[in-house]
């Protein structure tokens, strides 16, 4: 694996892991269609990690909000969830990730080794993108505001993102769009919910994995590391802004572009 090609799957990773069309998706495409060496799965992990990071800093401001409000409702009322709910709790984020960290501790290990193909990434793309259709289609995208419940629901499609192919981004954004949530406010709910769950995941895959039989040196993680850290900034800020206004439908005609083209070089 060269630092090009490391550099190039971290602008795919920072770009495609927070606009809702599959970042574990692409990882998985791109090398096989540009004819690169198969990075091993630490790599892509390394990027998850990056494009965290690159969501604590651009929300650096929320984050610690959410954590004086909780401190604060702790203490003076005695109570682990806010009275203004205009603003998601603390609590509300740990609620949302519990479900794929329930799942992703059982399965994780055993959706890696069966799926990581460009078969299941078609099949699993084409899922999300069912859904996504059906969000744009259904969802009454009128709240700002997110309930115990819905965050409890917005949880369970977080966890879809396990399948690579589905998107993280496009899951959750769809369910908080089904749950009544604006598009721009499901999105920031999103990115908020995605942190703790990634990190931990990242974490420990980076803890348990043996450096020496992956064959990456440290110049190739900090270059994929960095490409994907920069490019994701101006994914997120690019998502939120275009949100405002506009529908998922674009991306939603990237992703059966996508399955398509790929679906025809299959066969």
């Amino acid at each position: 694996m060269s630092i090009f090609q490391a550099i190039i799957l971290g602008i795919v990773q920072g770009a495609t892991e927070f606009l809702p069309i599959s970042s574990s998706g692409h990882l998985i495409l791109v090398p096989k269609f540009l004819g690169m060496t198969e990075q091993p799965l630490v790599f892509d992990t390394t990027m998850h990690l990056a494009t965290a990071i690159t969501l604590i800093v651009f929300f650096f401001g929320d984050y610690v909000k959410l954590v004086k409000g909780f401190l604060t409702d702790l203490l003076q009322r005695h109570s682990l969830f806010p009275e203004d709910k205009s603003q998601p709790g603390l609590m509300l984020l740990f609620i949302s990730s519990l479900p794929a960290a329930i799942l992703g501790f059982f399965l994780e290990n055993k959706i890696e080794s069966v799926f990581r193909d460009v078969i299941h990434v078609i099949i699993f793309m084409a899922v999300g993108t069912i859904l996504m259709v059906l969000a744009d289609a259904y969802g009454s995208r009128v709240k700002d505001k997110v309930s115990i419940s819905q965050a409890t629901v917005i949880g369970f499609f977080q966890s879809l993102a396990l399948f690579p192919g589905v998107s993280r981004s496009g899951a959750t954004i769809s369910g908080g769009m089904l749950m009544g949530l604006k598009r721009d406010y499901a999105a920031r709910f999103s990115f908020l919910i995605s942190v703790p769950i990634v990190i931990a995941a990242a974490l420990f895959k980076l803890l348990s994995t043996d450096w020496a039989l992956t064959g990456i040196s440290f110049i190739q993680l900090f270059a994929g590391f960095l490409s994907s850290f920069v490019t994701g900034m101006f994914a997120v800020k690019f998502l939120l802004n275009y949100l405002k206004n506009k529908s998922l439908q674009v991306f939603i005609i990237y992703r059966i572009i996508l399955i398509i083209a790929v679906g025809l070089a299959m066969f």
